[in-house]
């Protein structure tokens, strides 16, 4: 098709002018884009200078620097910025490195903001306070800054690379043209450089010096093995998204458990601490949250069996208030600081040995979770613990170590200072009522004009009544070997460890097993167990608590006995004597095992059959007891206990797993390969659980038992003959 256009000549004729108007729309096109250009590239164009010239005032370079990029200079006008002579001779050079080239060795400093660029004085230690060498250790550190450029075996600068003072948190990045500078570093350092796809590098660097480092590229890192679902791969024929976490890289550092060991460690996966209690859960988010009201929470498959967290918590049909919970809300009511200490201490793999991971592979997209189905809508985390090596000499390794953990407080009133900001504020507020004939509170009126009875005479760190230092111990043996046809790994492990809150504790004794046995050619056995017991002792708010308590009351009254908090402020508030909330008892137990008994059978050396039956059980108790003097919360805030209240809880999970899978793989021409993967799962689950709620004990310390309680309050229970749930895939 063709079109034309009208135009008039001359001659009262028509004649036509095929594309005339096109052609012309086109021009004024491509004029607009050239335009466009030219404007897109004058900022990249600007930010490079050019100078050559010798013995060149720094203020004569500042102007060419302010012509050539639009940005401007400032200074100290006593800077001696025009007497300081410098020879320059640069081409195209990005703007930060002119900078540092023009200032090299001399005692300033740059800083770039907007297009501002701000030139300023060095910090410089008096000579007369510098160390001698002989006294070095003893003196002040020397300061320097620490300029250099990264570049490839070819060259090429490498942007983004990181630099870090080893030993601190100290460092920076390369800029897109591989250069980089921190300032105001100690003297006689070491560089750490690392960039994603290079080999890390350690170098030493002293004085205000130029460094040019290359990095190598990691040759083998594409060729290494990634575990993925039902099976493995190299990392260059690997189409998802997937993460991998090395046992070096976790290994030097004392994780309590192993969901601990993943912060940091994978790109696009969240690790968060709920609270501080020790071996509590961890909430890990792949890519983020996915559901509203339904979990979010990846699935673990833990050498071939899967598990899905969730809190063992069971319900004791009574709560204690929460100061703060009721701060947040504004109108009280808030009884969740049992439930939500509970819920935020227990982990559900808490009872795995971190020093027995061997590998853990984080599937992050849909297409490497695929696979799992909709249980794996949250992401995978594949950990695979340690095994044996073929004709390996029995290795014995026995490891100890010990940390000290000291709380970090925040800074609250003393008692001194409450009654003065208190005295103070109600104070005005009196003054205020009075003046315009409103009515005046008791509170109020016992402030103002009765200050000796309301308020008390000492000076209490609630925080430091309730917190303390801590030192914990993790001692553990494994041994592992093999021979021609069979490899073993074993391991026993205990740790110990203080909460920084009195009265919270954690303890864990873990064991694995793992046994590869090949009969013949073709069949293979794998025996894998992992089992773990710990025990904590879980507190029900005391810290909360601590942070809202009045400074100027006493941990205990004159008679030895708790001070009773009850008539502070309003019952919904709910506060209480910390110190006396650190006698409840609140512990729970968990036994946790982890077992599969494999087969595989080789019918060629790339077709082969496995089938796994596994286990996954878990067996949880769980005792609390509140004191008589301690008030449980309700909607409308404290309410007695009726002579103390106590809970004994305990449930049982039970999941087996029944898995056959048929694997091919076939490679073609050396740089082709074909896997093709059919299987077949059955899983049965089971959940049964009991719990009974008592008061009325006859002793708080002694006969505080469930058995002891002379009013019981309610059972309940579920205890099902068949498994609740079948899953065929």
């Amino acid at each position: 098709m063709q079109f034309y256009s009208y135009c008039s000549s001359g001659h009262s004729e028509e004649r036509k002018c095929p594309l005339h108007k096109t052609f012309l729309v086109m021009k004024l096109i491509s004029f607009f884009l050239t335009v466009c250009c030219f404007q897109l590239s004058a900022r990249s164009y600007a930010q490079k200078v050019t100078i050559s010239a010798d013995n060149i005032s720094l203020k004569q370079v500042f102007t060419i620097i302010e012509k050539q990029t639009g940005y401007v200079v400032l200074y100290d006008y006593s800077l001696p910025v025009r007497e300081q002579k410098i020879t320059l001779h640069i081409k195209d050079m990005p703007l930060a490195a002119t900078l540092q080239e023009c200032l090299y060795g001399l005692p300033y400093q740059y800083h770039i903001e907007g297009e501002n660029i701000f030139i300023s004085r060095q910090l410089k230690i008096n000579a007369a306070i510098q160390p001698q060498p002989e006294n070095l250790n003893v003196g002040v550190p020397v300061r320097q800054t620490i300029r250099g450029r990264v570049t490839d075996s070819s060259g090429n600068p490498i942007a983004g690379v990181t630099i870090l003072v080893k030993g601190t948190q100290q460092g920076t990045v390369t800029d897109e043209n591989g250069y980089f500078s921190i300032e105001n570093a100690a003297g006689n350092i070491t560089l750490v450089i690392s960039g994603v796809g290079y080999e890390t590098k350690e170098i030493k660097a002293a004085g205000n010096s130029f460094l040019s480092v290359k990095l190598t590229q990691k040759i083998n890192e594409l060729n290494e093995t990634v575990v993925i679902g039902y099976g493995s791969v190299q990392k260059k024929d690997l189409t998802g998204s997937v993460s991998t976490v090395a046992a070096k890289d976790i290994e030097d550092v004392p994780f309590l458990t192993v969901d601990n060991a993943l912060a940091g460690k994978a790109a696009g996966v969240q690790v968060t601490k709920t609270d501080g209690s020790p071996g509590g859960a961890v909430r890990i988010r792949v890519r983020g949250s996915t559901s509203l009201l339904g979990g979010n929470d990846p699935l673990y498959i833990i050498d071939g069996v899967p598990v899905q967290v969730q809190s063992n918590f069971i319900s004791t049909g009574f709560d204690v208030s929460s100061p703060v919970g009721n701060d947040v809300t504004g109108s009280g009511g808030v009884s969740a600081g049992l439930s939500t200490a509970f819920v935020n201490g227990l982990n559900s793999i808490g009872g795995l040995n971190p020093d027995d991971i061997e590998s853990i592979t984080i599937l992050k997209d849909a297409s490497s979770t695929a696979i799992y189905g909709s249980r794996a809508a949250n992401g995978v985390v594949i950990i695979n613990t340690k095994r044996g090596k073929k004709d390996m000499k029995p290795q014995i390794m026995f490891s100890y170590y010990g940390t000290y953990s000291k709380p970090i407080t925040p800074h609250l009133l003393n008692g001194d200072q409450y009654r003065m900001l208190l005295s103070e504020a109600a104070k005005n507020d009196y003054d205020y009522r009075t003046n315009a004939g409103l009515s005046i509170s008791p509170e109020l009126n016992a402030i103002v004009n009765h200050p000796d009875t309301y308020f008390g005479k000492v000076n209490t760190d609630w925080l430091k009544e309730v917190t303390r230092n801590t030192f914990s111990n993790n001692a553990e043996i494994s041994v592992r070997g093999g021979g021609a046809a069979s490899k073993y790994y074993t391991s026993i492990a205990y740790n110990s460890t203080p909460g920084v809150i009195k009265n919270s504790n954690y303890q864990r004794i873990s064991g694995k097993l793992n046994l590869e046995n090949e009969i013949g050619k073709h069949l293979r056995f794998i025996t894998n167990l992992d089992m773990g017991y710990t025990s904590q002792n879980i507190t029900d708010g005391a810290y909360q608590q601590a942070l809202r308590a009045r400074p100027d009351y006493t941990p205990y009254d004159s008679t030895g006995a708790f001070t009773d908090f009850s008539a502070i402020g309003y019952s919904y508030q709910g506060f209480q004597n910390p110190v006396a909330m650190l006698t409840a008892i609140n512990n729970s137990k968990t036994f946790n095992l982890l077992g599969s008994i494999s087969g595989l059978y080789d019918f060629t050396p790339g077709l082969e059959f496995k089938t796994t039956l596994s286990l996954n059980m878990q067996n949880y108790t769980q005792r609390n007891y509140t004191p008589s003097y301690l008030a449980i919360g309700s909607f409308y805030g404290n309410v007695e206990n009726n002579g103390g209240i106590g809970s004994n809880s305990n449930s049982q999970y039970t999941n087996w797993f029944w898995e056959n899978t048929l694997t091919w793989n076939k490679t073609f021409n050396e740089n082709h390969t074909l896997n093709l993967l059919a299987g077949y799962s059955y899983e049965t689950r089971k959940t049964s659980f009991f719990s009974a709620t008592a008061s009325g004990y006859p002793n708080d310390d002694v006969l505080n038992s469930l058995s002891s309680a002379i009013t019981p309050l309610f059972t309940k229970g579920d205890n099902p003959s068949k498994p609740q749930s079948y899953l065929v895939s």
